[in-house]
This record gives C-alpha cells, structure tokens and sequence, in this order.
C-alpha cells in the first residue's frame, strides 16, 4: 500500500535570484494589466528587437531583454482580460525564462544555461507572436538541468494533468522554471545556489496546489492518488549524483 503523498513543508535536498527576478517581473505584469484595462486594444504585437524574425535566435541582449520585457507584459495583460489561460501560462513561461537569461546575464554567465533560457523564452515569445500551440513547445527538463525533487515534480504534472493551468497558470509555469533553474544551479554550483531556487520552487508548487483544491475540494483524494503515481514513476529519474543531462518527463494516465 502507498503511503499517504503530501506536499513537503521542508526541502528534501540540503540546502533568490529567480524569486526576486519574478517577483519584479510581477509587478510590473500587474501595471501593465492595469494600464491595459484603460484601453480597448489587446492585438499587442512583440517590440521590434523581440520580433521572432528567422528561425536563427537572435544573441540575448539587455535591449531585447527589455523589449520581450514590454512584449511579455502586454501579452499578460491582454490574455488577463480575455481569460486565455493557456496564452497566459505560456506568457509567464516565457517571462520566467526571460528573467532566467536576464539573470546569467547580469552575472556575467558563460554557462549553456544562459543560452537556453534565453532560447526558451524567445521559443515560446514566438509562438505567441504566430499563434502557434504552445503544446509544441517542448516540456521536458533540457540538457543543461535534471529531474531533482521528484516530490515537486509529481505535483507540477499532476497539477497540470488536471487542469490547473486555468486555474493557476503563474505559479504552474513558475514552479517548472524554478524547478528546471535550481536543478541547473545544484548540478554547477553547488546546494547553497539552488536552495533559494527549490524553496521559491515549492512555494509557488504550494499556491498552485492550494488553488486547485479550493476550486475543486470533491477532487482532492484523486490529486493525491495521482501525485503519488508520478513520484514514484519519478523516483528513479532523480538525478542524485547532481550531474545535468536532461530528462524525458513519462506521463501517465488519468
């Protein structure tokens, strides 16, 4: 018999800058929705030095930092009023990646991890920008990062097979990015780097988990049964030795 499966209130693993990244992000996603709401225009197209042009990604920038910046913003605002979850997990996706590659590039990063942040966040800037499904966009953990936390992991698949992007789509695109950034930070810099990055991980896995339940308390023990099913398929994938090589996340049925 499984045991009972629940969300850890503590790290597995011993243990800001996504964190802060993103809630800055926020702030400025939330003005942006605020000034959108005083227009009746929502048909924003990407800035100039964001518009996906080729299918070559462009050299991250701190201009085209800044204009995917405004194009993400504008994007969020307009998915907000339209109630598009879908666009609007992607947008924050993007956006989490956005800040990703804004950081490394900041600290002055010659790591891979710069390079396919920022190749993520423009991968999904431009589905958007096309209309193209997001469910094209790759999902899986890329080379650069590794399944750890297999716990959080069954939560965010889980979660998401039951639909709680309509219902949380920020915190379930932070939660993967965080996941797929701290995974990245143990593997190069060892548990003092990625803690910060597991903990804001496990909170926004927490209000995403919260919010399904509240929206839908009858389902609770099915939430449960299914976590339960995916750590246990996640288990072995854990990349214990803390060495990045990507992973192919399994999906499992209802």
């Amino acid at each position: 018999m499984l045991t009972r499966f629940t969300l850890p209130t503590a790290l597995a693993r011993p243990a800001v800058a996504l964190g802060l990244g993103i809630m800055a992000a926020l702030a400025s996603s939330a003005h942006a929705a605020a000034l959108s709401s005083a227009t009746d225009s929502y048909d924003a197209m990407p800035a100039a030095e964001c518009t996906p042009q080729t299918a070559d990604v462009p050299a991250f920038s701190a201009a085209r930092y800044d204009a995917c910046k405004q194009t993400l913003d504008n994007y969020i605002a307009q998915y907000q009023q339209t109630s598009d979850s879908q666009k609007l997990y992607t947008a924050y996706q993007a956006l989490a990646w956005l800040t990703y590659a804004n950081y490394e590039q900041h600290m002055n990063s010659r790591a891979a991890t710069k390079a396919q942040a920022w190749q993520s966040a423009y991968g999904l800037i431009s589905a958007l920008a096309y209309g193209t499904s997001s469910e094209s966009v790759p999902a899986d953990i890329p080379a650069t990062s590794a399944l750890m936390r297999p716990d959080l992991w069954a939560y965010v698949s889980a979660l998401k097979d039951k639909g709680a992007i309509a219902i949380a789509p920020r915190e379930m695109a932070f939660a993967e990015v965080s996941l797929i950034w701290a995974a990245s930070k143990q593997c190069t810099r060892g548990w003092r780097q990625s803690t910060p990055h597991f903990r804001m991980a496990a909170r926004y896995v927490s209000q995403a988990n919260t919010a399904y339940r509240n929206r839908y308390p009858e389902d609770t023990a099915a939430l449960l049964d299914l976590t339960q099913r995916y750590y246990h398929a996640y288990l072995p994938l854990d990349a214990k030795n803390d060495q990045c090589h990507g992973q192919i996340l399994p999906k499992l049925p209802l």
